[in-house]
């Protein structure tokens, strides 16, 4: 259930996106961040048919491991290019 300031985070950051100005959420644990991009991500994906990609981070994740879980979602257009898939 969106709260008044959901609502308030959630427009300024597609006001961000829309400037391509960069932003950084800070925040205590459990206060709803990832929450709040993955909502704005799925939106930019049903609106302007945005390709997202959700990657978890730890201490243990190795550089590999993002690289391939990042061209698991594309295609290979050459020996070392590759693009997004056709919607």
């Amino acid at each position: 259930m969106p709260t008044i300031d959901t609502i308030k985070y959630s427009y300024v950051m597609e006001l961000m996106l829309d400037m391509e100005k960069p932003m950084n959420l800070t925040g205590e644990s459990g206060v709803g961040k990832s929450v709040l991009v993955k909502n704005l991500l799925q939106m930019l994906k049903e609106k302007k048919g945005v390709s997202t990609i959700f990657l978890n981070f730890s201490a243990q994740t190795k550089a590999k491991d993002v690289q391939l879980a990042i061209e698991s979602k594309l295609i290979k257009k050459g020996k070392t290019l590759f693009g997004a898939r056709p919607n």
